[in-house]
């Protein structure tokens, strides 16, 4: 077990709403194997009762719950709080969902049926993402915000990346000082909204160069693209 994982999450609280009995049993037993605290709720009022109440450091949420639906228990949320991660449990993949995702911060969606290393590999991401000041990130020239999308240069000039060019540059922060591929690259906005071709590709690039600067990201020729810090 990631020994990383265990330390960063062995203080946290997490906050933990599903409405479907067996899942939600099923999770929780994951979850007290990293987490100091478990709440667990099974709608989406009672989560937001639990949040003001509890103040947790991580929320997992399904979307479709009674009350309340996991996205709009998030939004609310965010009025407050542009901080918290928060990962997003459905068995939908919906377009419409998944931008509704991207709109709030989410830190990870898992489609349902998912397994247990999915959703540990999804506790690892938070922890990557904290240990390395996500919410803030200092880029070659510049920093980049997680939390409102913007990226400001060393000059303080702020530019707002779009919801295509948010979730390209994030996907190679992510991958940071490794090439993903065009493939990768397609795969990955495939779950969220269709296919890109490579020219599409090329075009967001060229977009989120003119906003953060020329040499952020590096083309491989043929292959995809990297971003090395």
């Amino acid at each position: 077990m990631n020994r990383e994982l265990l330390d960063y999450l062995s203080n946290k609280t997490v906050l933990y709403a599903e409405d479907e009995e067996d899942i939600r049993n099923s999770v929780n037993e994951i979850l007290e194997l990293f987490f100091d605290r478990v709440i667990c709720v099974e709608n989406g009022e009672d989560a937001l009762i639990q949040y003001e109440e509890e103040k947790p450091d991580i929320l997992i949420l399904d979307i479709y719950m009674p009350k309340i639906d996991g996205l709009d228990v998030v939004k609310k949320i965010r009025e407050t709080n542009r901080e918290i991660p928060v990962i997003l449990l459905s068995a939908h993949t919906e377009q419409e969902y998944l931008w509704r995702a991207v709109e709030q911060n989410i830190t990870k969606y898992l489609t349902k049926p998912f397994s247990k290393t999915t959703l540990i590999e999804a506790l690892e991401k938070i922890t990557l993402f904290q240990n390395n000041n996500c919410m803030e990130k200092i880029i070659k020239n510049g920093t980049y915000s997680y939390s409102s999308k913007i990226f400001t240069t060393q000059d303080n000039i702020q530019n707002q990346l779009s919801k295509t060019e948010s979730l390209l540059f994030e996907l190679l922060l992510e991958r940071k000082n490794s090439v993903v591929s065009y493939d990768e690259i397609n795969e990955y906005f495939w779950k969220y909204d269709k296919n890109q071709s490579r020219d599409a590709i090329k075009a967001i690039v060229k977009e989120i160069r003119k906003k953060t600067n020329k040499d952020c990201i590096t083309n491989v020729f043929g292959i995809g693209y990297k971003i090395e810090i």
